[in-house]
């Protein structure tokens, strides 16, 4: 798009009829809002799938598309999973260098050109902040563009790099090497790093030229991390989060990280995927003691899938809970009770288990999450540990523990039920006895009581309309701890706390609508929900329990009354989704005019003066009496009060009169001083 092409789309911007430029009415209504300058439309996902935002195909002008992109003063992130080859492609990347607004650009499953000419773009959007990047094979040309682009940025401070080719995977290391400014950088070293990608990355971190805040890397190995020992000491002052993921660390890597962190201080997420660390005692009992060392605590330490034994738990169990707020240990199936012979599950773990749960309970602080999904944890593993859990972690995560059944279920409800109990996230899902009937009549019994709980996931089905959904037939148990309309008093200690019961694809639509108010009302009206639920579920209120206090509680009860009178103004609110937009649904929670609330009040009142006759008479006599004395007071008080205005009164007359003399004698002696002054006296 030079000049010309530029004076040209500026000229017809106005009048383009956006159907002709474009394949759909949905891609149309999109340029349409960014010519309009929609400031809604701050995102903006482009490809040839059906899931994309803006669906590139034939019949779509990409020069136009471009040109609108650039135009946009509010877009800010772009990402372009792919676009047709064709002549339209440098007019396309040169609309978008105009853009002044976008931060972040993701650009997938291009061809070399493609990309190379978005990167050569790059350098131009010096706004931009950060760039993710997917190249698998450019070579000279396209390679020069990717290094020009990157290193005539100054703006960019996160870059995520996935590349195969080894050469251009180098040269686009080394042009980071002149992003001073750079914070977070992601490699994905597809299987390991060759050596001219691996020598440009030693040199990069060695060189300290980056105060990186955050470095993953991906598909690495011994070797390679051991090698960056050095690097990860230079970059270690200011590092918050280090990930190493998808590798194959095993001790002697897991060695060389803690010693490259030694001198760190400000780490806050330390993450490790699917690495063996099932020979790494050694490894992690180094990580334990530097955990232990540190002057604050991580936020997450997360070892999934790494391979950890009975031996290794026990290296870095200190460490990890006295310092950690998250801890994710997902996947490792290898944990079992006594450490000496190595079993592939938690069924036979209850031993370390319950150690597990001893020191949860001695922890100084509240783990904010442990995540102990699929490790095969079954009732005897569960009743072991819940305890701990329950009163020492805020999110547990017991997905796909499917040995789990009813009978641990009530062990962890239970522990739901302690006035200690902490957890406000619990995660059942794929466990199949959570949504059983035994099951869920466990885990409402655990509700029923429970104070802190607000979000409980439950389900096995990977799609809404499969039949391992929780059924209609059994959320009952559930509607009975949320609101249980037995008595007022069982109404009244229900659940007001939680505020999500779903599964992973759950929607309003999928909860019976007693429950779905229930929640909706625990989560937007919290104050309110304990009253509301009681006028909702016992129109008439029962008196009868309350009178063995007399007369003494009609005061409270009125308040009561006052105080609930709220719940008939209030609405909860759902979103409803259609193709096209998103809305919101009101509802009111109590559907009740002002002249029913009234006569409930009426009625309980007069609950009050049928139970307690006598006491009701005798009250009227003491309030006649009280009424006489109170007349007497007043016209005492009033007698009072007139003889106080009457001396005020005379005050006042006394004063003025004081004050005449005073003026008077004033005066005299004037006249006097004069008649003197004539005689000469």
């Amino acid at each position: 798009m030079d000049l010309q092409d530029y004076n040209y789309y500026e000229a017809n911007a106005a009048d383009v009829n956006l159907e002709e430029i474009t394949s759909s009415a949905k891609n149309a209504k999109i340029l349409q809002r960014l010519r309009d300058c929609d400031d809604q439309l701050t995102y903006l996902n482009l490809g040839m799938q059906e899931w994309h935002t803006f669906i590139i195909s034939e019949g779509d002008d990409l020069r136009w598309l471009g040109y609108f992109i650039g135009k946009s003063q509010y877009l800010k992130s772009l990402n372009i999973w792919g676009v047709p080859e064709g002549d339209q492609i440098d007019a396309f990347v040169k609309g978008i260098a105009r853009n002044k607004s976008i931060r972040d650009i993701t650009v997938e499953f291009m061809s070399d050109y493609a990309r190379a000419a978005i990167v050569r773009a790059v350098g131009n959007c010096f706004q931009l902040e950060r760039l993710s990047i997917d190249c698998h094979g450019p070579e000279g040309e396209q390679i020069d563009a990717f290094v020009k682009g990157i290193a005539r940025n100054k703006s960019i401070r996160n870059i995520t790099i996935r590349c195969s080719n080894d050469d251009a995977r180098a040269a686009i290391v080394r042009a980071v090497g002149n992003c001073f400014q750079l914070e977070r950088l992601s490699i994905d070293c597809h299987g390991n790093l060759h050596p001219n990608s691996h020598s440009a990355l030693q040199t990069l971190l060695e060189s300290g030229v980056c105060s990186l805040r955050e470095l993953s890397l991906y598909h690495s190995s011994d070797d390679v991390v051991t090698s960056f020992a050095n690097g990860f000491k230079r970059i270690a002052e200011s590092l918050e989060v280090f990930v190493l993921s998808d590798d194959s660390i095993g001790n002697e890597g897991l060695l060389a990280v803690v010693a490259g962190l030694a001198s760190n201080t400000s780490l806050k997420e330390l993450e490790f995927f699917m690495d063996d660390f099932s020979l790494a005692a050694e490894g992690l009992s180094s990580l334990s003691e530097w955990l232990q060392s540190l002057p604050m605590t991580l936020q997450l330490l997360n070892v999934q899938c790494c391979r950890i034994n009975d031996e290794g738990l026990q290296a870095f169990a200190k460490g990890a809970a006295f310092h950690c707020r998250e801890l994710d240990l997902e996947g490792n199936e290898s944990i079992t009770a006594t450490g000496l012979i190595l079993l592939d599950d938690f069924s036979l773990a209850a031993e370390g288990l319950s150690s597990l749960s001893e020191w949860l309970q001695s922890l100084p602080m509240t783990l904010q999450l442990l995540n102990i999904q699929h490790c095969q944890i079954d009732d005897e593993g569960l009743q072991a540990f819940a305890k701990g859990a329950a009163i020492s972690c805020r999110e547990l995560h017991l997905e796909g523990n499917e040995s789990i059944t009813a009978t641990g279920l009530s062990c962890l409800s239970n522990s739901l039920q302690s006035e200690s109990c902490c957890i406000e996230t619990l995660n059942l899902f794929g466990i199949p006895s959570a949504i059983g009937d035994d099951g869920m009549k466990a885990l409402a019994r655990g509700l029923a009581h429970n104070t802190s709980l607000k979000s409980l996931r439950l389900g096995v089905s990977q799609f809404p309309n499969n039949d391992d959904t929780v059924p209609p037939t059994q959320w009952l148990s559930f509607s009975n701890a949320l609101c249980d309309p037995s008595s007022v008093n069982n109404t009244y200690f229900s659940n007001h706390t939680i505020h999500a019961i779903m599964d992973e694809y759950d929607t309003d639509n999928f909860r019976p609508e007693d429950i779905d108010l229930y929640l909706r009302l625990n989560e937007q009206h919290p104050k309110h929900a304990a009253r509301c639920k009681i006028l909702m579920t016992h129109p008439h209120l029962d008196m009868q329990c309350f009178l063995q206090w007399d007369l003494k509680l009609l005061p409270v009860a009125l308040t009561w009354f006052e105080q609930a009178k709220a719940c008939t103004t209030l609405n909860v609110q759902r979103s409803v989704t259609d193709l096209e937009a998103e809305a919101l649904v009101e509802r009111r929670v109590v559907e009740e005019s002002d002249k029913v609330f009234e006569s409930r009040v009426l009625s309980a009142m007069y609950e009050f003066v049928r139970g307690r006759p006598m006491q009701v008479m005798e009250s009227r006599n003491v309030l006649e009496l009280t009424a006489l004395y109170d007349d007497k007071i007043a016209k005492i008080e009033e007698e009072h009060k007139k003889d106080l205005e009457q001396r005020d009164g005379m005050n006042v007359q006394l004063q003025e009169e004081i004050a005449r003399l005073e003026l008077e004698n004033k005066r005299l002696s004037k006249i006097v001083e004069s008649v003197r002054n004539s005689v000469g006296v």
